[in-house]
């Protein structure tokens, strides 16, 4: 492979890639072999967006289940079983797509604990998580953040990407446009 070269930055772009819409930030593009192309560490990305949906201060979409099953390497039946669930019941999550899977409280806490078990290096994150989500159910009329963003910061060099949850009417529509 040829030496890389940083040609320009842009400064959103929606990736579908990782089968949920993301919008990055400052991705830098790059020219390898005389070709320019997106200088994305997508297992770096993937692994923290895991991390960042386990804590995500709003309900599951569809797609966000599916992102999650995949990345633990679970079949339907598998996450079914761990979560005392039927795989039909799996799959209508994840057929709502980027709609909220209007799972009950107790299953999406369970799905967050499940992950961060399979996941945490420690016990931290499970220990926060049954603090937020074992103090009462989460309030459905509640206004939530509905973009993932994910800003790369090519332009500050900075070595890890920053995920967030984003209502901003920018983001939205960027998410939209596809």
């Amino acid at each position: 492979m040829g030496k890389k070269k940083l040609v320009r930055v842009i400064s959103e772009y929606r990736a579908d890639e990782l089968g949920l819409p993301v919008i990055m930030k400052d991705v830098p593009v790059i020219e390898v072999d005389g070709m320019e192309v997106l200088d994305i560490d997508y297992a770096k990305i993937s692994e923290l967006l895991f991390f960042a949906l386990i804590m995500k201060p709003a309900p599951f979409t569809g797609s966000e289940v599916r992102f999650m099953r995949l990345f633990m390497g679970l079949t339907l039946e598998k996450l079914a079983t761990s979560l005392h669930v039927t795989h039909p019941t799996i799959i209508s999550w994840e057929k709502c797509g980027n709609e909220a899977t209007k799972m009950t409280d107790a299953a999406e806490a369970l799905l967050r604990l499940f992950a961060a078990q399979r996941g945490a290096k420690d016990n931290e994150l499970i220990s926060i998580l049954l603090t937020k989500y074992f103090q009462g159910p989460v309030n459905p009329s509640a206004h939530y953040p509905r973009a993932t963003v994910v800003e790369l910061n090519a332009k500050h060099g900075e070595a890890f990407p920053r995920i967030h949850f984003s209502e901003k009417t920018d983001d939205l529509r960027l998410l939209q446009e596809a």
